[in-house]
């Protein structure tokens, strides 16, 4: 019997003590192995994450019970998952009214918060100051990411004195472990990035805040591998250390903490073996050559070409950050460059799966772990604009998981070096033409992992006033003082489609006419549409031959489609079938006698012409500072105690 450390996750809940209990028992009831279990690691700090010493065929029976979430190998153990940071390089082109220099491209993402499209219609200048009171003084900002250029003049205060704060996150927490002497820096750059935008002097919003910097094992730079913290432990540190901290006697509260958290994984198979259906599960067995089909059936639009990676979810990380937020520490995360659709836990296609050949079944995460309704999941929104209005990015995820955007293209911020002294992997791409020192340069970045500092940032400046806020209370205070109808939603314009099928005996549907890719001809042909559109398919074929559209590969008059039911099924004598899609995925035009005679609709998601998918989302929230107000002092939209 060969056994692996595998976490199991319970829901929310259940007794921990009891489930754990039972697991170490020598005997055991129900799906609980009847022998002793051993503990590969206990995981004080969580009380829904604990590692267990099993056989594969003994955590495929625990997946079942009914107490039990999911039952995973670490994700620092997996072969079948990587972690990536939620950025890309910027190009080299400046795509703001620099005509003042380069000091006009400071607080770009400050000033499109306060005034949003006022910067594009010319009433506001990129190098409007603003003299706020509130600078997150007496809050913690964390930093989980490569790491952080601890030495950057950025993170000093007005007194040059550095508001950087290097711990031993074990020692901290109150957990066992050991913390590599090369944590505290950055030769990726990508952190550093961040922290400048959250906490920055000059270029970041919370200017007073102390910062901690967490890295993670896999988002280090060229090397540096394995001086971060594991993906496992990464949160339990924030958790134990935030716990432990004492009462403020002046606001007889914690000092607040919110973590800023640009990264995610994602499965590493660039390129599924096999096709795919729409539905709760996605299975991999059968594929053919059109991968763009698939792409789109899973939440990717083919013609962005970014990440195509089938992003898995990690329950037990997901848990995590949940204990974290139950804490009371708050949490922005990078929604992912990857084009997905990010669903809500309580969402149709939240626990979708997928089955890669003969593995396992895996939950299709659809957008970047970490997830939780109760985080601030945060999209880019592109400098393009459109009609006076903002743009998404094209690559940023988007759905009902996804509670707001901000700014994220070309971001303003911190460089760094490696460890070689020269420019680290994401500090390459200029910025203003005279750096800050000698040694490190401002520059830019875009990506999700550029916007969610952006709200984190302002989340810090909030919790200066309001100490005592909740997660949940912050998300309402930000979500309700966001500004709504500020993204371009423009779609494309639904189409109608016509084609003529006529029979090649009781083999082949021989097809004529147009879909979304142009001329459609041939024997069972496939036939490309999109959401909103309209397909007829007119009969020529003859009276044995009626034309169903289905969900499956079948004949008769069953599995028709009925999302929504299309019209004419199993007609013929020149009638036609009619349907107009409302959801992507593939499907089937079948005679309902011949079961040779059939071809495949593919009905890609509606999308505009700039490669955005309005279809799937359901928030229009645009990050808009409640603290300003007419060029007030942030101190003066601020009132309460939040009912605390």
């Amino acid at each position: 019997m060969s056994e692996k450390e595998y976490i199991v996750t319970l829901k929310a809940g259940v007794d921990y003590d009891a489930f754990n209990a039972e697991m170490i028992a020598s005997t055991g009831a129900g799906d609980i192995p009847n022998r002793t279990v051993g503990v590969a690691n206990a995981r004080p700090l969580s009380q829904r994450n604990t590692h267990y010493a099993l056989t594969d065929a003994e955590a495929t029976t625990l997946r079942s019970d009914s107490r039990v979430v999911d039952v995973q190998i670490p994700p620092q153990d997996r072969e079948d998952i990587d972690i990536g940071l939620n950025a890309f390089q910027g190009g080299a082109n400046w795509k703001k009214n620099t005509s003042s220099g380069s000091s006009n491209d400071l607080n770009w993402g400050l000033i499109r918060c306060a005034k949003g499209t006022d910067v594009f219609a010319g009433t506001a200048t990129i190098t409007e100051q603003f003299n706020y009171t509130l600078t997150g003084k007496g809050v913690d900002v964390v930093i989980q990411d490569s790491g952080v250029q601890t030495d950057h003049p950025e993170f000093t205060d007005s007194a040059g004195i550095s508001r950087i704060r290097n711990i031993d996150w074990y020692a901290e927490s109150g957990l066992s472990g050991s913390q590599n002497a090369n944590h505290n820096r950055d030769y990726d750059g990508h952190g550093s990035h961040c922290a400048g935008t959250v906490a920055g002097r000059t270029q970041g919003w919370a200017k007073d805040a102390q910062i901690y910097s967490v890295k993670v094992n896999g988002l280090e730079g060229t090397g540096d591998s394995g001086t971060g913290i594991s993906v496992t432990d990464c949160f339990d540190v924030i958790k134990g250390w935030h716990n432990n901290k004492p009462i403020d006697p002046k606001t007889g509260f914690k000092r607040p903490t919110v973590v800023n958290a640009s990264w995610g994984y994602g499965g590493n198979r660039s390129t599924p073996a096999s096709g795919v259906h729409l539905g709760n599960s996605w299975n991999y067995s059968d594929y053919g050559s059109n991968s763009n089909n698939l792409w789109a059936n899973v939440g990717v639009v083919p013609i962005i070409g970014l990440n195509r990676r089938i992003n898995v979810r990690v329950a037990s990380v997901d848990t995590d950050l949940q204990e974290c937020l139950d804490a009371g520490i708050i949490f922005c995360i990078a929604a992912g460059n990857s084009y997905y659709y990010i669903d809500k836990s309580t969402g149709p296609h939240y626990d979708d799966t997928c089955a890669f050949g003969s593995g396992s079944q895996e939950f299709i995460f659809r957008g970047s772990s970490p997830f939780s309704e109760n985080a601030f999941m945060v999209g880019n929104v592109d400098i393009s604009y459109t009609n006076s209005l903002e743009q998404k990015a094209e690559s940023s995820c988007a759905g009902p998981g996804v509670n707001i955007f901000a700014p994220g293209t070309e971001i303003i911020s911190v460089g760094s070096t490696d460890n070689g002294g020269t420019s680290a992997k994401y500090s390459t791409y200029g910025g203003p033409d005279s750096p800050l020192d000698s040694n490190y340069k401002l520059m830019k970045i875009s990506g999700t992992s550029m916007a969610s500092p952006q709200v984190a940032g302002m989340i810090a400046c909030v919790l200066e006033a309001n100490p005592s806020m909740s997660p949940a209370q912050m998300k309402t205070y930000i979500e309700a003082n966001a500004k709504t109808d500020q993204l371009n939603t423009d779609k494309t314009t639904a189409a109608s489609y016509t084609i003529t099928a006529t029979s090649s005996g009781s083999s082949a549907y021989v097809l004529s006419g147009t879909d979304r890719n142009g001329s459609v001809s041939g024997n069972n042909d496939s036939i490309a549409v999109q959401v909103g559109d309209t397909l007829t398919i007119t009969n020529n074929a003859g009276v044995s031959h009626p034309i169903y559209i289905k969900d499956a590969q079948t004949t008769g008059t069953g599995d028709q489609v009925s999302t929504p039911a299309a019209t004419g099924q199993g007609s013929y004598g020149g009638n036609g079938v009619q349907w107009t899609p409302t959801l992507p995925g593939t499907f089937y035009y079948i005679c309902g006698n011949h079961s040779s005679m059939v071809g495949t609709i593919t009905v890609t998601p509606e999308i505009n012409y700039d490669n955005q998918d309005s279809v799937w989302d359901s928030t229009n929230k645009y990050l808009h500072s409640p603290l300003w107000d007419s060029e007030k002092p942030f101190s003066s939209n601020i009132s309460g105690n939040f009912g605390i």
